[in-house]
Formats: C-alpha cells, structure tokens, sequence
C-alpha cells in the first residue's frame, strides 16, 4: 500500500467512503493499544502527525495524515483491515523521510574541562 499512496491519493482525492458493515463498524477500542502508541511515536517522531476517526457513519476508520507530501490527506480503511499494518506502513515511509536533525552543541560549558 505505501508504495501506491500516491497514485491512490490522486485518485481517491476529494471522494468520501463509506462503509457498511454488519459487524459492527469501525472500533478502535479492539486494537492493540501499546502498539499503536509505538507507531504513532515513530511517525511524530519522524515529523509527522496523524489523526484517527470515523466515517460518519462510523462504518470505517478514518485516519488523517499530516507531513506525508504537501497536503494533508485522509485514508478510509474498512474495519476488517488492519489500522496495525496501517500504521506501520505510515511509519516506515516517514522513517524513510526523516529530515536530518541539527548536531547537538558538544562544546564543553563555561567552568567545565
């Protein structure tokens, strides 16, 4: 999926999905939480951000994406897909663009050898 988000951004861009389900709809509370922590870590780390949801009808998740590209997008994913691989997808094309961080200052301090 990572390798196509953008041929999939330009042509899902600007539709809304939804999605029914007779089991139940989109339920975060089912997922693993500790590791979903760990993901969303990794990507602010990496410099970006990522907003989770509902569709409307509260049939899909809905999860904004901040930092990939120039605008900010929204991916809709169906409640038997995994938000997990999601989420771990996302981390790894932010890791694969982490910008370089300015070198720490490493001159020793006034009054310290």
């Amino acid at each position: 999926m990572a390798r196509n988000r953008q041929e999939e951004r330009a042509q899902s861009s600007g539709r809304k999905h939804k999605y029914y389900s007779s089991g139940g709809g989109a339920d975060y509370s089912k997922l693993d939480g500790q590791r979903c922590i760990e993901l969303i870590e990794s990507i602010a780390v990496a410099g970006g951000a990522i907003r989770l949801g509902k569709t409307r009808d509260g049939g899909a998740y809905a999860i904004g994406v901040y930092g990939d590209g120039d605008q900010p997008y929204t991916d809709y994913l169906k409640p038997n897909e995994s938000v997990i691989d999601y989420l771990s997808e996302l981390a790894e094309v932010f890791r694969d663009q982490v910008l370089p961080r300015p070198t720490e200052n490493k001159a020793p301090k006034e009054g310290t050898k």
